[in-house]
Order: structure tokens, then C-alpha cells, then sequence
């Protein structure tokens, strides 16, 4: 763990994209300093610190954004230290149950097993996965929402994506403390990571600008040691990023054609602060439809 910490820390010098950090992290750092952490209970405070550092590495990330965000978000892939760990158990679960056909009725046991001396990968597994609200049952996975997998025969991307949904509701309880948060509910990962990297095209640089993300803005001279007028230097009202990015009059012509690509729709707060979507009501029945299909059931009807 600790070499992966400097790893970490040596990594966020490097001048690459977003891209290859993300892919560095996940397949070179937790490779090495999650390696045979599958097997072994890793304590909260070790995962906290690895993924605040990898929140930096991956993202870009500024001190103060929540890791929270910075990992699942604000990279291009998901680095959380603590979710990526659950693939590699998926994935060794999957690599014993192929190889040692005869340790499959303990390792089954091992997933309804409430003791941790009976189950190994098994018991760990299964742990981390109630943690996220799903149940095993035999070696089919079903959450509340009727979703289910299949620990081996689904294919391992479609597990991946049913799981970061559920992911991104840990994500939200975590960070709906904050400022402008206070609506989180269920995030979506994709629109959500989209909005990060193409925001409105080409009035990108303007957004930023509006959103007062930059240390030129007056709400957030602090982080430099500026003491200034907290008034909105376009229109004089109280400044902060939801009055740029919503309610200034001053840039009133910049939001026009948002809005209107909205139509009636009103987007709460966080999604005009921070530009987090919420998921569409209708995506977790929609997955719900296809837990008999290949992409949720993992398995596949023939015709005859």
C-alpha cells in the first residue's frame, strides 16, 4: 500500500491526459498495491488515502474537490480504489470457480456466509457487494430495483456498468453535505463524466468563466489569501457559483441557448454548479427488462 501511495504521488508530475493516468492507475498502481488485497480485509482509513490521491492523479484535481467525485467523475474511467478492488474479486472469484471446480460448494457457502472464516475471496465478495444494496443468491446477484447478474457467465463490462450505477449512489450519500448538493440523488455516471469533458462545446472557456471556477473570481479568492468584495462584479448581487452559472442577469444571452435546448425542464442545483446529472428514472427498470438477456442474465437462448 504504501508503494502505491508513492506511486501515486510520483504519478501526478507526469504531463500525460487524463486518459493515460487513469489507465496507469488502474492497470499499473492498484495492480501492485491491491495485489492479493482480495483475499485480506482492507481498512476504510488505507482506501481513504488512496483515493484521495488518486482523485488527484486521475482528475486533475484541485485540493478541495471531493475524492468522491474526483475518481468516478472527473477521470475518464472509475479509479476508486475501493470499487476497483470489487472487479479484482469478481475477477478471482471467476478465475477459482473455473480452475478448482472442486472448491465451488465451499466457495458458494462462502457467499451467504455471515463469518469470514468460511469463505475467503467468497465472504469478501459477497460483503462488498450487500454493502452496495445487492444480495447473492446461489451465483445469481439481484438488488431492490429487480436488476441481476450472473458472477460468471455475465460478461465482466456489463457487470462493470450495472455496478457503477450503484456506485454513483454511495458517491451521491457521500457528498450531499456539500454546497449546492443538498438534491443529490441518484448520479449518472455518464452524462455526468460527458458533461466534464464537452460542456456545451464550443462555449466551454465561457462556462468556466460563468461558473466562476477559476481563481480570478471573487468567491474564491480565499484559496489564494485575497481578501475582496464577495459582490458579483457583473451585477452586484451576492457572488457564488450557482448566482454565475443561474441567476446573474449579466450573462443572461450566454445561458439563452441552454435553456432552450432544455425546453421546460428545470435542472436542480448541483447540475448547474457542479454539472452532475441525475440518472433517468426510467434506466434501472429498463435494466431491470433485460436481466434475462445477455447484457444483465448472462445467459443466452438458442433457437432451435
Amino acid at each position: 500500500m504504501s508503494a502505491g501511495h508513492r506511486r501515486l504521488l510520483r504519478a501526478r508530475g507526469i504531463p500525460c491526459s487524463r486518459w493515460r493516468k487513469s489507465r496507469l492507475i488502474v492497470s499499473g498502481v492498484w495492480a501492485q498495491c491491491l495485489h492479493g488485497a482480495e483475499t485480506c480485509q482492507v481498512p476504510f482509513s488505507v482506501l481513504k488515502r488512496l483515493r484521495t490521491q488518486a482523485g488527484r492523479v486521475a482528475s486533475l484535481a484541485k485540493p478541495g474537490v471531493s475524492p468522491w467525485l474526483a475518481c468516478p467523475v472527473g477521470a475518464t474511467q472509475t479509479v476508486d480504489p475501493a470499487f476497483c478492488l470489487l472487479l479484482q474479486r469478481i475477477r478471482l472469484f471467476r478465475l477459482m470457480w473455473r480452475d478448482f471446480p472442486q472448491a465451488r460448494r465451499r466457495m458458494q457457502r462462502g457467499l451467504v456466509s455471515l463469518r469470514c472464516g468460511n469463505g475467503g475471496v467468497s465472504y469478501l465478495l459477497a460483503r462488498q457487494l450487500r454493502s452496495l444494496e445487492w444480495l447473492p443468491v446461489g451465483l445469481e446477484v439481484q438488488d431492490d430495483l429487480g436488476r441481476s447478474f450472473h458472477l460468471v457467465e455475465t460478461p465482466l463490462k456489463a457487470v462493470r456498468r450495472v455496478l457503477e450505477s450503484s456506485w454513483m449512489d454511495q458517491v451521491a450519500r457521500n457528498v450531499s453535505h456539500r454546497k449546492s448538493c443538498g438534491q443529490v440523488g441518484k448520479l449518472d455516471l455518464g452524462l455526468s463524466r460527458t458533461w466534464m469533458k464537452y460542456p456545451l462545446a464550443e462555449q466551454s472557456l465561457l462556462l468556466v468563466q460563468c461558473t466562476g471556477v477559476t481563481y480570478t473570481h471573487n468567491c474564491l479568492s480565499h484559496a489564494v489569501g485575497l481578501e475582496v468584495s464577495r459582490a458579483c462584479p457583473l451585477c452586484g448581487m451576492d457572488a457564488s457559483r450557482l448566482h454565475r452559472a443561474k441567476f446573474c442577469e449579466a450573462v443572461a444571452d450566454l445561458r439563452a441557448p441552454f435553456l432552450a435546448s432544455l425546453g421546460v425542464r428545470d435542472l436542480p442545483e448541483h447540475t448547474w454548479a457542479y454539472g452532475l446529472w441525475d440518472e433517468p428514472s426510467a434506466l434501472h427498470g429498463w435494466q431491470a427488462d433485460l436481466r434475462s438477456g445477455l447484457a444483465f442474465g448472462g445467459r443466452v437462448v438458442r433457437r432451435q
